[in-house]
């Protein structure tokens, strides 16, 4: 900090941190996710809250992809995609995803729980 109020802070001002201080979210999350969520903001012109704006809400023990307030109504936006959500089209229930070291058929067990 600094090295910052040295380098790039005019005299007598106070730095304004964001409210999570710089730490971003941890979780991953997809592009493909992202790239949807925002398609669907700008179509339905609403706001929703995603990974990247605001952090990915917590229900229980289930975070949204996406999550929407409008005019009271409460939406919850969920990207199902193939590879971490154990599509059985695309790959064999049997086979092991090698990101998570389950199998894509248990993968799409709890997909289904949680819908």
């Amino acid at each position: 900090m600094a090295m910052y109020r040295f380098m790039c802070l005019e005299p007598n001002t106070v730095a304004l941190l964001p409210p999570d201080n710089y730490h971003r979210q941890k979780k991953r999350y997809s592009t493909p996710s992202i790239q949807w969520l925002l398609y669907i903001s700008h179509k339905e012109n609403i706001q929703i809250r995603h990974a990247l704006q605001g952090g990915e809400l917590q229900v229980g023990p289930y975070f949204l992809d996406g999550y929407a307030d409008v005019d009271g109504v409460c939406t919850a936006f969920e990207f199902n995609g193939c590879f971490f959500h154990g599509c059985l089209t695309c790959y064999c229930e049997k086979t092991q995803n090698p990101m998570t070291g389950t199998s894509f058929g248990f993968l799409y067990y709890k997909t289904q729980l949680k819908t």
